[in-house]
């Protein structure tokens, strides 16, 4: 690799854009010498500055600036200044024989190019493919307003993409790639730890270092995103703890109600289909009843129909009755007729001749005119009988009319019903519940009042029993005080006593008792009174003693009063705890008082809410929906009772038309009546005028006698005549006879159907009697079935309106398939409510705790799946690091040792002879750097989880400090030893300018040969040699063109000599620099 073009435009005095082409391979394999040449202040050094910027320098000092935009053609009197500074750096990557040094294979999961956000900006995606370009050109562009950009083939990279190019490539950013004015004397002047960075470039590890502080910064923000991954952990994990308690409650609580509907649908499934069974049973049974009476009704109708129609055939027996009278009238009046006419006969034969033939002739037509008649009146009579014998029309117009009878009643019983139903729903409405309502507030309040008097009586007494408990607690406090004083008095005595002490003893005696005076004195121990007394009186016995063995005695005796004082104060203890506790009892009584005081106080709130609400119902409109459906079920029932009204009248029209028949019977009967009293006007008639024939007979009979006994009774023809006259007269009466047997016969006949009649009534009578005893006990028994049924349809209501406060759908209930075991329905009842009592334990959860816990548990695993991804990248962080580290620091003890001898060869042809050395200096460090950081850290960690998490925080900021501070090679410096031929020389410092130079220049021959760059950059190095110096330099160069290009900004003759190629810079009166160019290998040929 070798650098074949520069372009620079609008960078410091180049404000036009300027090329400048450098040599490529020579035929012998050199890479050439490029010389740029020219006055001061053309811009030579411009050159440099260019490529040193486009290889990424930051440094306004390096640059010859002061700020970033000062790199930007700054104008000049005759040309204005430029808005924008580029610089394009073009690298032939075609000789097979170079070899950039490529990184070593470091194992960890790294990336090169840092974030992926690169790519989102066109950014290059490797390295090492890069590098296989045979044409690489980098391109740094910077803007007045100070927006800058990098581009490696026309594509925008970062800085960093470009620093590890160029390590990857061998280029110095900031040593021996261009080594600018100055450089070669600062570099001998620097600091140790200074010099080090440049050694970092020269043994090629600077790209390592590159990736070793990518790494330790990754490290570093990976360590903090751990932070704050545990930190977001440990925020999140009691909430999650919370939540998966909360979610375990709302799984048992679903279980629960799981359980608790299973149980629920068995519970309510098997009472929903024994009252559903039950309901079956009770409309089954008022069907069959009401079947039953309806059967035994139309029974009753019929028969009271039967009843009814016999009743009515009475009329008719009676009118045949008469006519059976006026028959037999009849009968006897033929039966003397034709015994008259018998007699006539006999006579007539007597009375042939008789002269009054024609009279007798008159009344024999006139009789014959009334024995026809009487066989016409015979037969109307007949066909009268046969009119009564066929009553059917009558009987159906009569039963008509009572089955027309029968639907009224029935109808109004139904109307009944009706208004029944009707009252029963005003009453379920609540319009009748008032009176119940007032009876029970008055009844609660009755209750409340008597509870409050019990309060009352109870609270006093609680208060008079609290009041004697204080009182006895205070006596018994005093009484242990006394007790105490006594006992106190009485040691004294015994520590005190001595034959000389006496009047000392009786003193205290007497204190003593003034002190039992007064407990005597206080009206709370009424108790302890004898024995103070008792005391006092033992005590009084002491004063005057003087006899030691008299005193022991006495407090033998005070002993004695002391313990029976305690046994006393034992006692009244237990008295006074059997008052506590029955203190407490009356309290607890007290207490359980007052909660059945605020339940009745409740329930009387609840009976004056309802009468309220009643009052409501009756006085406002904000039952309207309640009053519209009753106001509707009531229009329904209107409705029906208005149909049945209707049907009523049209039973009351048919009922009219019934009558209207039975009148039109009633005038027939009627007519027939008169025509029976026309019958007997006229049997009357036949009567008076039988009544007159008799006495003509009886006349005639007189006549034929006298004529008989006078002889004239002899004519044949008149017996002739009389005896035609008496077959016609046997004629008639013959059939006057059949007739009056078939009357007689059909006269029988209906006596004996009269009387099977009579029997058949009777026997109806008495069905009709068993059968309204049957119907009124179906009668009860179907209202008996109605109330159950009623109660039965309440309590489903109530069954259902249970089943619907439990949010359960009535299909379920219905639909649910019994498992076919046994159920107790005592069992599944109490059941229910323990699970019940358990869900309002765990209480009301929010259904969105569980979306929640999902979202946070899925968050904590995520947080938890992030701290193992960042365990493990800082484990391969920490992997890279140390691999980074040995690669380091082998990598540089090997180049430095390498550089070292170079250095050494460098030195003694510039100074021909002489001795240079370069040798590091370790840094003040112990090797277990880092394990003496644990340990210092571990010594700290005694004080619980929260401070273990804190110290490995602090551990882990510790170790990234420590990295940082140590690099992997584990120098602070690098120092060099220069001892030209004949000198003896302890420190650099000590050279002259220019044994400094050559020294320098020594050392960066030595770099270069060692590690070579693809080109050097070399600003007026050679300023400071002399003539022989600088023909051994440009030697140097020459020699080493085969490993390197070598760009010379120079003024010496010598390295011009040298040059392939030679720039010159001119800059004119605008302040802009140009270009002058000479191959100087085609100028020699």
């Amino acid at each position: 690799m070798y650098l074949e073009k520069l372009e620079i435009q609008g960078f410091k005095s180049f404000a036009n854009k300027n090329k400048l082409v450098f040599s490529g391979m020579l035929s012998d394999k050199k890479r050439g010498i490029t010389s740029v040449v020219g006055p001061n202040g053309s811009g030579k050094s411009n050159i440099a500055d260019a490529i040193r910027w486009v290889l990424g320098e930051q440094s306004s000092k390096m640059l010859r600036s002061k700020k970033s935009d000062d790199v930007i053609f700054m104008g000049s009197d005759k040309k204005s200044r430029l808005n924008f500074a580029e610089v394009s750096l073009f690298l032939n990557n075609q000789n097979p024989n170079f070899k950039f040094r490529e990184m070593e294979s470091v194992k960890g999961d790294f990336l090169e190019n840092g974030e992926e956000e690169n790519k989102d900006r066109g950014e290059i995606d490797n390295i090492d493919a890069l590098l296989m370009l045979s044409e690489i050109t980098i391109t740094r562009r910077v803007y007045r307003d100070g927006h800058s950009e990098y581009l490696i083939n026309d594509s925008k990279v970062r800085l960093s993409d470009v620093q590890i190019f160029l390590a990857k490539a061998n280029f110095g950013q900031k040593t021996y790639s261009v080594i600018g004015q100055g450089m070669v004397e600062n570099f001998l002047n620097t600091s140790p730890t200074e010099r080090k960075a440049f050694f970092d470039e020269a043994t090629g590890v600077k790209q390592y270092q590159i990736k070793r502080d990518i790494s330790l910064n990754k490290l570093e923000t990976s360590q903090e995103n751990l932070g704050q991954v545990e930190m977001l952990l440990n925020e999140i994990e009691p909430r999650l703890n919370s939540l998966t308690r909360q979610v375990g409650k709302l799984k048992k609580r679903k279980s629960l109600e799981g359980l608790l509907e299973e149980n629920q649908l068995k519970y309510y499934s098997f009472l929903w289909k024994e009252a559903d069974s039950k309901l079956q049973a009770f409309n089954k049974k008022i069907t069959d009843d009401s079947n039953s009476r309806n059967e035994l009704k139309d029974d009753l109708e019929k028969k009271k129909q039967k009843v009814e129609a016999i009743n009515a055939e009475s009329s008719l027996n009676e009118v045949f009755l008469q006519l059976q009278t006026k028959l037999s009238e009849v009968k006897e009046i033929i039966s003397r007729n034709e015994n008259q006419k018998e007699n006539i006969f006999n006579w007539e034969k007597i009375r042939l001749e008789n002269k009054n033939s024609d009279e007798i002739e008159s009344l024999i037509k006139e009789k014959n005119e009334h024995v026809l008649e009487l066989e016409n009146l015979n037969k109307e009579l007949l066909v009268f009988v046969n009119k009564i014998d066929g009553p059917e029309n009558f009987e159906e117009t009569q039963r008509i009319m009572l089955d027309l009878e029968n639907k009224k009643q029935e109808k109004q019983k139904e109307l009944m019903k009706l208004e029944a139903l009707l009252e029963l729903k005003l009453e379920k409405s609540g319009n009748f519940d008032i009176s119940f309502l007032f009876s029970k507030q008055s009844e609660i309040k009755g209750d409340l009042l008597k509870a409050n008097e019990a309060l009352e009586i109870l609270d006093l007494d609680l208060k008079d029993k609290e009041s004697r408990l204080n009182e006895d607690a205070e006596g018994e406090k005093k009484i242990i005080l006394k007790i105490e004083e006594l006992e106190e008095e009485l040691k004294r005595a015994r520590i005190d006593y001595n034959p000389s002490n006496v009047q000392k003893i009786n003193s205290d005696l007497e204190s003593l008792l003034s002190k039992i005076k007064d407990v005597n004195e206080s009206s709370d121990l009424n108790l302890f009174k004898k024995i103070v007394s008792d005391i006092k009186d033992g005590l009084s016995n002491l004063i005057g003693f003087v006899s030691g063995q008299k005193f022991d005695n006495t407090i033998e005796k005070i002993n004695s009063k002391i313990f029976e004082f305690k046994k006393e104060r034992e006692k009244a203890g237990e008295a006074l705890s059997e008052i506590r506790l029955n203190f407490n009892i009356e309290k607890n009584k007290k207490f359980q008082l007052e909660l059945h005081i605020n339940k009745l106080s409740k329930d009387l709130q609840e009976i004056e809410q309802k009468i309220s609400s009643n009052k409501k119902e009756e006085n406002f409109s904000d039952v309207e929906t309640k009053k519209n459906n009753l106001e509707k079920e009531l229009g329904e029932l209107s409705n029906s009772i208005l149909d049945i009204k209707l049907r009523l009248e049209k039973i009351k029209i048919e009922k009219e038309t019934q009558r209207q028949n039975k009148e039109k019977t009633e005038k027939s009967l009627i007519q027939v009546k008169e025509k029976i009293n026309e019958i007997d006007s006229r049997i009357s008639f036949i009567k008076s005028n039988d009544a007159k024939n008799q006495a003509k007979l009886e006349n005639l009979e007189d006549a034929i006698k006298n004529n008989f006994l006078s002889g004239e009774l002899d004519d044949s023809k008149f017996v002739e005549s009389l005896d035609k006259e008496k077959l016609f007269i046997n004629k008639t009466l013959d059939e006057q006879k059949s007739l009056l047997q078939s009357l007689e016969l059909e006269s029988a006949n209906f006596n004996q159907e009269q009387e099977k009649k009579r029997e058949y009534l009777l026997n109806l009578q008495k069905e009709i009697h068993e059968l309204e005893l049957t119907l009124n006990s179906i009668y009860n028994d179907l209202n008996s079935s109605q109330i159950n049924l009623a109660r039965e349809e309440t309590r489903m209501e109530d069954l259902e309106n249970n089943i619907l406060n439990d949010k359960i759908e009535i299909n379920l209930i219905k639909n649910y398939k019994e498992t076919g075991e046994d159920i107790n329905v005592d069992v599944l009842r109490a059941e229910i409510n323990r699970i019940k009592n358990q869900l309002e334990l765990i209480g009301g959860i929010d259904p969105e705790v569980e979306k929640e816990y999902v979202e946070t548990k899925k968050r904590y695993d995520f947080l938890f799946e992030q701290t193992d991804d960042l365990n493990k990248t800082i484990k391969s962080l920490e992997k890279v690091i140390v691999e980074l580290d040995f690669l380091i620091k082998d990598r540089f003890e090997s180049e430095f040792k390498l550089i070292s001898e170079k250095f050494n060869e460098y030195f003694k042809i510039l100074f021909n002879g002489g001795q240079a050395k370069i040798f590091p200096i370790k840094e003040d460090m112990t090797e277990n750097g880092l394990d003496k950081i644990d340990n210092e850290l571990d010594s700290k960690n005694s004080e619980g989880s929260t401070k273990n998490e804190e110290s490995q925080s602090f551990r882990n900021l510790k170790k990234i400090k420590y990295l940082k501070k140590y690099n992997a090679v584990g120098l602070s410096g690098v120092d060099i030893l220069a001892v030209p031929p004949g000198k003896k020389i302890a420190s650099v410092n000590m050279l002259s300018g220019g044994e400094r130079a050559l020294t320098a220049i020594a050392l960066i021959c030595a770099i270069i040969s060692a590690n070579p760059a693809p080109f050097v950059v070399l600003d007026e190095v050679d300023a400071a040699l002399d003539e022989a110096n600088s023909e051994r330099l440009a030697k140097i160069l020459d020699d080493l063109s085969d490993k390197t290009q070598f760009i010379a900004i120079t003024h010496n003759r010598a390295t011009m000599k040298r040059a392939n190629i030679l720039y010159g810079i001119t800059m004119g009166a605008d302040g802009v620099s140009k270009l002058l160019s000479i191959k100087l290998d085609e100028y020699s040929q």
